[in-house]
């Protein structure tokens, strides 16, 4: 698949070194303008993913948006014109009412909500670590969304353990309030 990682913070440099070991091809797009992110995990070789291009974004067959709940309005407004109405998009970051606010902007394309239990850390400016194993769940965020629950296969490719969630709702909700427990 043509993946873009919209925030490539610790998770998405996780989601995305994962996703390019896996075979798909991958690119993120990030605030700073070089044309390529390196992205160093753990112990593994480094690897350069194209940013901001904005050829590989209109190929994208799924965005995953995982960026601070705060900063995903602004950031992906802008994109939602360079991308196809196939194009799936995954919500999977921290935070809630940011799909609800999009709403009008984003109908036409299949929506999918995510959460995801895994640690990472950002070590320097092109390494980071995976902290924590965990697992991830996605399920539909409108009726578009309903019918990509392949997506869900093709995270458990790359990184396993990742399922469907018929009622994503519930799950979003578990983690805000383990979050609020542990973050107090």
């Amino acid at each position: 698949m043509n993946i873009t990682i919209l925030g490539p913070g610790a998770i998405g440099c996780l989601y995305a070194y994962k996703l390019h070991q896996a075979g798909h091809r991958v690119s993120v797009w990030g605030r700073t303008p070089q044309d390529s992110v390196t992205i160093a995990l753990d112990d593994a070789s480094a690897l350069d993913l194209p940013n901001r291009n904005i050829d590989l974004l209109t190929q994208s067959d799924l965005v995953i948006v995982t960026l601070k709940a705060w900063q995903v309005e602004s950031a992906l407004k802008p994109l939602l014109e360079h991308l196809s109405n196939d194009t799936i998009l995954l919500f999977l970051h921290n935070g809630m009412g940011t799909v609800e606010r999009l709403a009008s902007s984003i109908t036409h394309f299949p929506v999918l909500l995510g959460t995801s239990t895994h640690g990472a850390l950002k070590l320097s400016n092109s390494r980071f670590s995976h902290t924590g194993l965990g697992q991830t769940f996605i399920g539909a965020g409108n009726d578009k969304g309903s019918c990509c629950s392949f997506i869900a296969d093709v995270l458990n490719h790359a990184f396993n353990p990742a399922g469907w969630h018929d009622n994503i709702q519930t799950a979003l909700w578990t983690k805000l309030v383990i979050n609020c427990a542990i973050n107090r």
